[in-house]
């Protein structure tokens, strides 16, 4: 991995989405329940801060619905700015547009539920900036978990008529794109569902994520001993 300066590091100011609606993860709720799941979601987007902080990186939060506290469960001092859109790619398109009116030249938007991301897989998108002029991290099940522009190399174009929560978000994206230099990272799954969290618990993806506060809640519920075992 090629070594990067301190101010090209710092030049990157990665927004993380944090979605602080109580259906945020429907599908894991329905067996979970909504109280942990509530919890669940917390859990990931505290691990994917730690993640960060481990790292010194710099970050901030893009929150919806915009007017939602997280004083109840984020207790450290980080920048906050509004999700603006009535879609969620629409919110992302803007999550790129209020940072570079901000003043940020090189933008990483990365959504919450990969907690178990590795570190290294956030260095490699930020390094890409060298030689790259999109970065995509795309997810398992057709879709992506990260993306980043720099102002110059922004198109608005790659966020309109997305087939957005299908299998075919990130072949789409990718056709938008055509003719730029794209630097993919290796694919990793969200945490959408009950198989999701499953896979999560078997696999160990990430050795580090053991001690996680996601892992933590999990250990508490019938999923990780099931899991554990092998059973789907």
């Amino acid at each position: 991995m090629t070594d990067i300066g301190t101010t090209d590091y710092q030049g990157v100011q990665i927004m993380l989405l944090v979605n602080n609606s109580e259906d945020s993860k429907h599908r894991i709720a329905e067996e979970l329940g909504s109280e942990t799941t509530i919890r669940l979601y917390r859990a990931f987007v505290q691990d994917t801060m730690a993640t960060l902080d481990a790292a010194d990186l710099r970050y901030a939060l893009a929150l919806y619905p915009e007017n939602s506290d997280l004083s109840e469960w984020i207790d450290q001092d980080v920048e906050i700015y509004p999700q603006r859109g009535t879609t969620p790619v629409e919110r992302v398109k803007n999550t790129f547009l209020d940072a570079f009116s901000r003043g940020e030249d090189k933008v990483l938007v990365l959504v919450s539920d990969v907690p178990d991301l590795p570190l290294e897989e956030i260095m490699e998108a930020i390094y890409s900036f060298k030689e790259s002029e999109v970065v995509i991290g795309p997810s398992v099940d057709g879709g992506y978990n990260l993306i980043g522009f720099s102002k110059e190399s922004f198109r608005e174009s790659a966020f309109e008529d997305i087939s957005w929560g299908t299998d075919m978000a990130f072949a789409d994206t990718a056709e938008k794109l055509g003719g730029m230099t794209i630097h993919l990272l290796s694919p990793w799954p969200d945490l959408d569902t009950i198989a999701n969290i499953r896979a999560l618990i078997r696999e160990k993806r990430n050795p580090h994520f053991q001690s996680s506060k996601t892992m933590k809640i999990l250990e508490d519920t019938n999923l990780f001993s099931k899991s554990s075992c092998g059973i789907k």
